[in-house]
This record gives structure tokens, C-alpha cells and sequence, in this order.
């Protein structure tokens, strides 16, 4: 982590740097938030051959290898377990079942992005 307080995935923060990459903006009198200019985002896939999509900062972008993917996995296993926190409905043994079958998934490699970009992570 480089000198910001968290040390997992959160929506719309950097994977890598874990800079938060979204802004409220008043637009039309509204606050709306929307994504910085330096928003962008990197897809994998999983070991199970399903494919994950996280944001990224342009300049983190640009440097990460190979060598970041376990660092990354891991950002963003701790950020479900975060989010289970959040899901006061699921019962204990429910979260302990998804963290089994999915805190387990490894990156396998970069996705070369020839799909359907719908995806919902």
C-alpha cells in the first residue's frame, strides 16, 4: 500500500495505490459522483475461468507486471470479506461458504478484453 489508509479493493480506488479515483461533481444543480479522468481498470482472468475487472489509476497502470497479481488477489479478497461484513442479512455459515469458494481464486492471467464488456463483479 502507498500511504493511503486502506489495504483493500473498494469500489472505485485503485487497486495498486488504492487512491480514490471518484469525485462528487454538482451537475445540474445534483451531486453526482463520476470517475476522475485518471480512472481506468485491468481485467484478469480466474482460475475457475470466470474474469475480474478492478480499477486502476492510469499511472499504476502502466507499471503493473505480473509480479502484481497476487498482491491484487489479495486486495481483492480482503475487500469481499470487507463487503460480507456489510451483508447484516447472510448468515455466518453463508459468508463462511462464499469466502470458501471464492477466497481461493487465483488470477491465472491479463484478459486481452475480446468480450462482452458487461460484466457485474
Amino acid at each position: 500500500m502507498l500511504g493511503n489508509t486502506i489495504d483493500y479493493d473498494k469500489f472505485g480506488h485503485c487497486i495498486k495505490c488504492h487512491r480514490n479515483l471518484i469525485v462528487e461533481q454538482i451537475i445540474d444543480q445534483k451531486p453526482t459522483k463520476r470517475f476522475l479522468p485518471d480512472y481506468s481498470e485491468k481485467e484478469y482472468i480466474l482460475d475457475d475461468g470466470s474474469r475480474m475487472r478492478v480499477a486502476v489509476c492510469k499511472q499504476c497502470k502502466e507499471t503493473l507486471t505480473d509480479k502484481d497479481t497476487p498482491y491484487i488477489m489479495k486486495t481483492v479478497i480482503a475487500g469481499w470479506k470487507k463487503e460480507l461484513e456489510t451483508l447484516h442479512h447472510w448468515t455466518e455459515e453463508k459468508k463462511e461458504k462464499y469466502m470458501d469458494k471464492y477466497g481461493k481464486l487465483k488470477i491465472v492471467k491479463e484478459s486481452d478484453g475480446s468480450h462482452n464488456k458487461n460484466l457485474h463483479l
